[in-house]
């Protein structure tokens, strides 16, 4: 990222045009915000703020035009508030929010793209564009996509390599998961997985006791017979604590 310039402490005199220096009126789209950037990418977030850099080794401070475009799947507000995301790196980032949502809260887009990924792959592959069939159109729009857009390009990519016809009447997706049930973002979770997680709670709080004063079940107030038809109904497991 950054120039080298001979100076007392290096000898090396070539030049490295830095990712602010080489480019022109940039958008800059560094790793997915996350609350574990390196340092490297902080300083990038530095110098974009205060719009001038300065070359390891050299002591001329350039102006630089640049914007950080940064991009993440989760819910940095939810994250903020349970102490996962850094409050100062939030309030840098969160100039301008652009939501897109995912693949499956827009499936009228699957026609225009699955259209696209068809003509990319013919010509990357110097073959005939295929179609696909009203079948397996609906077959596409019908599955949720948790890998988002670029799960549909593998998988119209692969159907496109392994079908030799010019319509494509048949193709694999993976058998889909019950879909979440989500508020503001964040998962909620089933009665069954809520008295899962309170009954491990318990349990690693007594250190796996079950019976007798100070257990999991008298703590709990159940009968430690009743205990464990749910922790081996809820699949608990004495490894799990």
């Amino acid at each position: 990222m950054e120039k080298q310039e001979k100076t007392k402490i290096t000898d090396n005199t070539a030049k490295k045009q830095a990712q602010h220096d080489i480019v022109s009126d940039p958008d800059l789209q560094p790793a997915p915000a996350s609350d574990d950037l390196d340092e490297g990418e902080l300083a990038r977030k530095d110098n974009s703020d205060e719009k001038e850099i300065e070359r390891i080794g050299g002591r001329e401070t350039i102006k630089t035009n640049v914007r950080i475009i940064a991009a993440t799947n989760r819910n940095l507000e939810t994250e903020l508030m349970k102490g996962r995301f850094r409050n100062d790196l939030y309030y840098r980032l969160n100039v301008f929010t652009i939501e897109l949502p995912p693949l499956r809260d827009r499936k009228p887009d699957i026609p225009e793209l699955v259209n696209h990924f068809l003509a990319i792959h013919a010509d990357r592959n110097g073959s005939t564009k295929k179609q696909v069939s009203s079948a397996v159109l609906k077959q596409l729009t019908d599955y949720d996509w948790p890998g988002n857009i670029r799960e549909l390009e593998h998988v119209i990519e692969r159907a496109v390599l392994i079908n030799s016809s010019d319509v494509i009447g048949s193709l694999y997706l993976p058998k889909q998961k019950p879909a979440e049930v989500l508020l503001n973002g964040e998962k909620i979770k089933t009665i069954d997985e809520v008295e899962r997680d309170h009954i491990l709670f318990v349990l690693r709080k007594t250190n796996g006791k079950l019976r007798g004063k100070a257990g999991a079940a008298e703590l709990l107030q159940i009968a430690p017979s009743t205990l464990q038809s749910k922790m081996k109904r809820l699949g608990i497991r004495k490894v799990a604590f």
